[in-house]
């Protein structure tokens, strides 16, 4: 049964050779280790998406590589969410496992993995996670949060959970994009080469983080139309001196350098 398009809707997109290029500089392909992707995120056309993506590409063998760690601690395949994944990639195709729903107006499946996850593994055989979405003034964001960036966004008083593809303006793959996975794997480098309490006192790690923690705070913020600070549980007597701002940066300031908000204890 087809169905029409929405204007301008497309399903593929072809990736500019130049893009495929300048990203392969950061994390070209290997079966070894993890890797990165460019691809059309399209949606579907009862819920259209239309933004250019960056998929972190799994290598099979490493993949299986933590099935068969979970499988030494006694687990059984279907407790092992890698095996799960793996065992809907390489099954039938979700179209082939589901069925249009009239009154919903979208295809119901019971696949537990994507029309395009699918399709990126048995292009790739590799096991494809949606890790970057392009879209918005400030180069893109992360898919989903770590718990260290949402407690920052929690401490700012922002969503701790990222806009939703196709939630802000369009936009192309370009420097900005490079700039924050550029940032992002110095930082992973640095941090991988000192203690956690040299990392938090190390000047290049602080301020890495903080560089890349204004792009996640300017990407929440474009998101809303107006952003307040979550101030429950605060003092708010109107007088100057209970005026929460600088507690606020405080703690803020205090979780970038040592990872917890929380005062020091007294002495």
């Amino acid at each position: 049964m087809s169905h029409k398009l929405p204007p301008g809707f497309v399903y593929d997109r072809p990736v500019p050779d130049r893009w495929a290029e300048d990203l392969a500089q950061l994390a070209p392909k290997s079966d070894q280790h993890p890797w990165l992707l460019l691809a059309w995120l399209s949606g579907e056309p009862w819920e259209p998406v239309q933004r250019w993506c960056v998929y972190e590409m799994i290598p099979l063998r490493v993949w299986q590589g933590l099935i068969q760690s979970h499988r030494r601690t006694g687990k059984k395949d279907d407790e092992i969410i890698e095996a799960v994944i793996l065992e809907e990639l390489q099954g039938p195709h979700p179209r082939e496992r589901g069925y249009f729903d009239t009154v919903l107006k979208r295809f119901v499946s019971e696949a537990l993995v994507t029309r395009q996850e699918w399709e990126l593994y048995h292009t790739h055989k590799a096991i494809p996670k949606l890790y970057w979405v392009i879209q918005g003034e400030h180069g893109g964001h992360k898919r989903v949060f770590s718990p260290l960036e949402q407690k920052y966004l929690s401490l700012q008083g922002l969503p701790e959970e990222p806009p939703a593809p196709g939630d802000l303006p369009y936009a192309e793959f370009d420097q900005r994009v490079l700039w924050q996975f550029a940032q992002r794997d110095r930082l992973q480098k640095l941090s991988g080469r000192l203690s956690p309490v040299e990392a938090e006192s190390d000047g290049q790690v602080v301020e890495l983080w903080r560089q890349i923690m204004q792009r996640v705070e300017n990407q929440q913020r474009e998101s809303l139309e107006s952003v307040k600070l979550d101030l429950s549980g605060l003092p708010r007597s109107g007088a100057k001196e209970d005026d929460p701002t600088g507690v606020i940066e405080e703690a803020i300031d205090r979780y970038i350098q040592t990872g917890s908000s929380a005062p020091p204890p007294e002495s």
